[in-house]
């Protein structure tokens, strides 16, 4: 799950990137911290992945990102969600897995002995 912690700290910094020495920059970044100008952050992005003017939205929220990057914050967003998900499956299908042999009469699978030679 390291991916998705990654991701989801990093995304923000994507998404709010502005170029180094760029008095737009500066203007935006002033702009976000006084509170006039959007911050974007995870939960924003996966919200927008829902939205049919996701580029046009990002495009309007920082002007400074390029599609490629747009892009590549919209897949990031993408993956996180997907890694995530599956990895709530996989432990929850464990689970139910260790309950089902259990009710059927298995030993705790945790504690298995290794069957002896007679």
């Amino acid at each position: 799950l390291a991916f998705v912690e990654e991701g989801m700290a990093f995304l923000p910094t994507l998404l709010n990137f502005t170029p180094p020495d760029s008095e737009a920059g500066a203007n935006l970044k002033l702009g976000q911290f006084g509170g006039s100008e959007p911050l974007i952050w995870f939960e924003l992005a996966v919200q927008m992945l829902l939205s049919s003017t996701t580029d046009g939205d990002l495009a309007s929220f920082n002007p400074h990102l390029s599609k490629r990057q747009r892009t590549a914050a919209m897949d990031l967003t993408m993956n996180v969600l997907f890694v995530s998900n599956r990895s709530g499956h996989t432990a929850r299908t464990m689970a139910a897995a260790k309950d089902l042999h259990h009710a059927l009469g298995g030993s705790n699978p945790d504690i298995i002995e290794p069957k002896t030679a007679a």
